[in-house]
């Protein structure tokens, strides 16, 4: 659908034109949700608890002192999941007895409350470890495929429900004195 293009209030707003004067409604949404030249929007960092002298591997060692919980950003069978201890995640059949305890060796990302270890593109599993349990071996929601062709008599009914696998994450460890042999980067 094509709008005449209508001059907004500054010139550096006007919309690009196409032919006679017509622009596409989308330009015209992007010139009306744009900001104004010369305006900017205030962004405040979230403040950090750590002091430049402090490394990473401290901040570990002082929300395990604290008890804070551990998160993990894991891909289980081509997905990624973001867990910690004692959540429940449902991904494709594993092959895995049930009962049996895994670990997730692709952990993209681990983090505290003070502090994220983001890995490039994977973290060390000497670093970051992370349990889980297999608990149920389940199948989807049935999906119905239902092919049809007019006045052929043709009519097929197919249905399919994906194996699934539940698991109960155990924990997420961090293991300081990795990251202090692995020298760690100092917060700036």
């Amino acid at each position: 659908m094509w709008r005449r293009a209508v001059s907004l209030v500054t010139p550096a707003l006007r919309l690009p034109t196409q032919g006679a004067g017509l622009a596409p409604v989308t330009a015209l949404r992007q010139a009306l949700t744009r900001q104004p030249m010369g305006v900017r929007t205030a962004v405040t960092q979230p403040k950090l608890e750590l002091t430049s002298e402090q490394t990473v591997a401290e901040a570990v060692t002082r929300d395990l002192k604290r008890g804070n919980p551990f998160f993990a950003v894991v891909q289980v069978a081509g997905k990624q999941y973001k867990v910690s201890a004692d959540d429940v995640i449902t991904t494709h059949r594993l092959d895995a007895e049930l009962g049996a305890l895994i670990r997730l060796e692709k952990v993209l990302l681990s983090g505290g409350p003070s502090f994220s270890l983001i890995g490039q593109p994977l973290l060390r599993t000497d670093v970051v470890t992370v349990l889980a349990e297999v608990t149920e071996h389940v199948q989807g929601a049935k999906i119905v495929a239902f092919k049809k062709k007019r006045r052929q008599g043709y009519a097929r009914k197919k249905g399919h429900r994906q194996p699934l696998t539940r698991l109960r994450i155990r924990g997420v460890q961090i293991d300081a004195q990795s990251l202090e042999a692995q020298g760690a980067q100092k917060f700036a």
